[in-house]
């Protein structure tokens, strides 16, 4: 069976944080809510769509402004795009809105150099996750970027199973790659999962331009897109099947109660679910 639409849902929630810093981008809108489950969106095989999840990083009092402004930019350009986003238009973007200018320019006028100076919002940081599909790309495959520590996850139907399409960006995976550490499954410190890449709203940050990833869908196969209070709280393997006669939402709420009552849970939670559907599903 070939697929014919995707549907799609998500929510976001704030947990036992103090403050809301996750948002997701959906049906090109964006979410930053305390506890709230999104509409359901179906888009035919013709169509194209973009969702995408966004955790401000916390050392950030604005980090909930730039985690919006992020997906902002991700969502604008997909309204007119179906090409890969630039991380350094993200990047730029960013610090056009939150940065103000570090540079002031002698010749202006006393006004002129007020409004140039840094924002309060300079330094503002997210992570980000995206994954969007296109009729003009590969059929039925999906593409996925990202940055930072929120993550995307394949279902595969077949296989019953969820599976990790993503890297983090932080100092123990960067380790691993370069073969200084073997992985290890047990508790490890906390220095090792300090991030490395990130978007910030300051014109001296650079953020590198990664790969993209390309992922195959077959019907009743699902991906999503989530921030690390999901998967810190409850790990993937632990997550519930993805079941072809439940509805998306009915997903999403067997997942938050596992997560509510997970000891680990405490972080923002933000979570997109895609499903690719055949005709007769």
């Amino acid at each position: 069976m070939s697929i014919t639409s995707y549907e799609m849902q998500g929510l976001t929630w704030q947990a036992k944080k103090h403050n809301q810093q996750d948002a997701i981008l959906i049906n090109n809108k964006v979410i930053q809510h305390k506890g709230l489950i999104s509409k359901h969106h179906v888009f035919s095989r013709n169509e194209a769509w973009c969702v995408a999840v966004a955790d401000g990083v916390s050392s950030s009092r604005y980090s909930d402004k730039a985690a919006i402004q992020v997906l902002q930019t991700i969502g604008q350009h997909f309204s007119q795009h179906t090409t890969d986003i630039l991380f350094a238009d993200i990047q730029n973007n960013l610090c056009q809105t939150l940065a103000g200018s570090l540079v002031i320019d002698s010749h202006h006028s006393a006004e002129q150099d007020n409004n140039q100076k840094v924002k309060a919002t300079h330094g503002a940081s997210t992570t980000m996750t995206l994954l969007r599909y296109s009729s003009t790309d590969t059929q039925d495959q999906v593409s996925i970027q990202s940055l930072g520590d929120s993550r995307a996850y394949a279902y595969c139907r077949q296989q019953q199973q969820w599976t990790a399409l993503t890297r983090d960006d932080n100092f123990y995976e960067e380790l691993l790659a370069a073969n200084q550490i073997q992985y290890c499954d047990h508790e490890i410190a906390s220095s090792y999962f300090v991030l490395m890449e990130y978007f910030c709203a300051d014109w001296l940050h650079n953020v590198p331009e990664k790969p993209v990833i390309h992922h195959q869908l077959e019907t009743n196969d699902a991906v999503l897109v989530c921030t690390d209070g999901v998967f810190d709280a409850l790990a993937g393997e632990q997550w519930p099947p993805v079941l072809p006669d439940h509805s998306i939402k009915e997903w999403l709420n067997e997942l938050l109660e596992k997560i509510r009552h997970s000891p680990t849970c405490g972080d923002n939670v933000s979570i997109v679910l895609v499903r690719a559907l055949s005709s007769s599903t």
